[in-house]
């Protein structure tokens, strides 16, 4: 999970780069559609350990950087910032259902396997690995 983790920050943080370069260069923003693109057409290529991340959580990453210029943009929030190994929030979505095993307080995560939870019942789909 840690590899996966460490995989959505690089893409945060080169489609971060390529937005702003883009930005001051040419006034152009870009759609997640656009940074999708960018992921599986440059940085896919010349990074070939992004693969070890699933395709899905990668995409999570371009709407949510797409998500942050869309409000930085609206004047409700402050300029998106580059993460970093220790003070970002670790943490990843998979967006396709997985497999959840509540008897024994486990969930399946694409790409790692069976991983240890605490399932919270307050909320449906709210999961917190140990």
């Amino acid at each position: 999970m840690t590899r996966i983790i460490g995989c959505c920050r690089f893409v945060w943080n080169r489609l971060l780069e390529y937005s702003s370069k883009s930005y001051e260069r040419r006034k152009e923003s870009h759609t997640a559609f656009d940074l999708n693109n960018f992921i599986a057409h440059i940085l896919k290529p010349a990074f070939p350990w992004l693969s070890d991340a699933p395709a899905q959580t990668l995409q999570c990453v371009s709407s949510d950087l797409s998500s942050a210029f869309r409000a930085f943009f609206r004047w409700n929030a402050k300029y998106p910032r580059f993460k970093t190994k220790h003070r970002s929030r670790k943490g990843f979505r998979i967006p396709q259902k997985g497999k959840v095993d509540v008897d024994g307080d486990r969930i399946y995560v694409q790409g790692v396997g069976w991983v240890d939870a605490v399932i919270h019942s307050l909320r449906a789909g709210s999961v917190t690995s140990r």
